[in-house]
């Protein structure tokens, strides 16, 4: 079974979709959202999927923050990171 690409929308706009990565920048630029871009993920997330969106997104001016635990304390840290790297899209 193919998974397509499914589009959901929320106060934000979620994509999901088998090689969904590899339309990022188009999404980014269609949904006309403002860097710098913060990436939250956690290792195994980071290590398998990151690294193809950071060379998508060369140009972008990106951070990426990897998490342990999915936690409010982890939300609490990339919120303040938001703050201090003048952060527009999570």
């Amino acid at each position: 079974m193919e998974l397509r690409e499914h589009v959901i929308d929320l106060p934000g706009r979620i994509f999901i979709g088998n090689g969904i990565i590899s339309k990022i920048e188009e999404y980014l630029l269609e949904s006309r959202l403002e860097g710098p871009y913060l990436i939250i993920t956690g290792h195994n997330v980071r290590r398998l999927v990151v690294e193809s969106v950071l060379d998508k997104l060369s140009s972008a001016d990106l951070l990426v923050a990897e998490v342990d635990d999915a936690n409010l304390d982890e939300v609490k840290k990339a919120e303040e990171l938001s703050k201090t790297k003048n952060i527009r899209t999570v």
